[in-house]
């Protein structure tokens, strides 16, 4: 087993001490069996570590997209049978089929990501070994993630301050949800997670109690620009007006419920309808991230602001707008 599994060399006195256990092949009876211990382990990420919803069903789905492949291929025997190479061969066989579907590098790798974070949570509790941790994850390739020109944003905003087929209150609303994304990087579940409370006007900043992340997320304060919290105020003042009781800062279509995430989708497909400029909430955080970069804030402020853990996912929301390296390179000269 140990020349199949590498186990951590460890220290001469430790190994007189202890007994290194071989870990158990990954092993089920039935596709049944192991949808299962799946359910289990999605039960474990949301109720234990606390991982958002969105990040649930990222690994619901990418099990399915594994298990059909599995049915399709015909190869759920072998990989339920505990051989590694089995294993670690259907799991090259499924990532060249999605390949040949035509499926983007980055969604590859996220399918990959998944099906590895999965396993790992059955193999801990099994004591057996994670069929994907000694496989290479597909590369997720370097393409550059969408955001909008200042311009496109300007006009993403004016088109929900003035779209006029909406009653004021939702007009007023609409604004705000787009003004919390290009202002200040909510991403669209915090946005519907926002309570009255966190909008503090007082002080002109938002709290996102909840962020992304395990344990409930990384909570945040974002101070407001001036731009935001004239929006946030008459959002606020036309919701106060209209008696709306409910915690939950944003209202739905019908009022008399909070807004839903439908709410936000039908609101983005009417804007990139009407405007021609195709936009979705997470354009709207890379546009904060690079405006930010673009108005001079120091990294290690716009991470902070962005709820990233770290510089590196950072790096890849800031964009460089077209034209903007020319310019700042007219101020480079020598005093000669």
């Amino acid at each position: 087993m140990s020349d199949i599994f590498p186990i951590p060399r460890q220290n001469v006195r430790e190994r007189a001490h202890w007994t290194i256990t071989p870990p158990l092949p990954f092993q089920h009876e039935s596709l049944e069996h192991l949808d299962a211990r799946v359910s289990r382990a999605l039960t474990y990420v949301d109720t234990v570590e606390g991982l958002s919803p969105t990040t649930v069903d990222w690994l619901r789905y990418a099990y399915s997209v594994f298990r059909a492949f599995l049915k399709e291929c015909g190869e759920e025997r072998s990989f339920l049978s505990g051989d590694a190479r089995a294993q670690w061969r259907i799991a090259d066989q499924w990532v060249a089929s999605l390949r040949l579907r035509g499926k983007a590098r980055s969604t590859i790798n996220g399918y990959w990501r998944a099906m590895r974070m999965l396993c790992d949570r059955i193999s801990r509790d099994d004591g057996a070994v994670n069929p994907f941790a000694f496989t290479k994850a597909p590369h997720p390739g370097h393409a550059r993630l969408r955001c909008l020109t200042p311009e496109a944003a300007a006009t993403v905003l004016l088109f929900a301050q003035n779209d006029d087929k909406a009653p004021p209150l939702l007009r007023s609303r609409n604004a705000a949800i787009v003004g919390v994304m290009v202002f200040a990087g909510l991403r669209r579940a915090e946005v519907l997670r926002l309570l009255v409370s966190d909008v503090d006007l007082l002080h002109r900043r938002i709290v996102v109690r909840a962020g992304k992340g395990q344990h409930g997320g990384k909570p945040r304060t974002v101070p407001m620009t001036p731009q935001l919290h004239a929006i946030c105020a008459d959002y606020a003042a036309a919701r106060h007006d209209a008696g709306v009781g409910y915690p939950e800062f944003y209202v739905g279509s019908h009022v008399a419920t909070p807004a839903r995430e439908i709410t936000v989708k039908r609101l983005f497909e009417r804007i990139s309808h009407a405007t021609g400029v195709e936009v979705t909430p997470h354009m709207l955080r890379h546009t904060f991230c690079t405006l930010l970069s673009r108005a001079g804030i120091p990294d290690r402020l716009a991470r902070e602001a962005m709820g990233h853990a770290d510089f590196k996912t950072l790096q890849r929301y800031q964009h460089v707008y077209e034209g903007e390296l020319a310019d700042a390179m007219t101020k480079l000269a020598l005093d000669v």
